[in-house]
């Protein structure tokens, strides 16, 4: 799997973060670091949203 090591940042109880991977197993996205933060500072995810 070419190291790349999944995760969720969250404050969930043990029941909500499984369902929350079960959710993210579905419909997550895989981007680099750089592509939230570069979403982030030019406003594209208040745009989009």
């Amino acid at each position: 799997m070419r190291d790349i090591q999944p995760f969720v940042v969250a404050d969930l109880s043990a029941e909500e973060h499984a369902m929350a991977l079960r959710w993210a197993a579905r419909s997550g996205v895989v981007c680099t670091n750089d592509m939230p933060l570069r979403a982030l500072l030019t406003g594209r995810a208040a745009r989009d949203a």
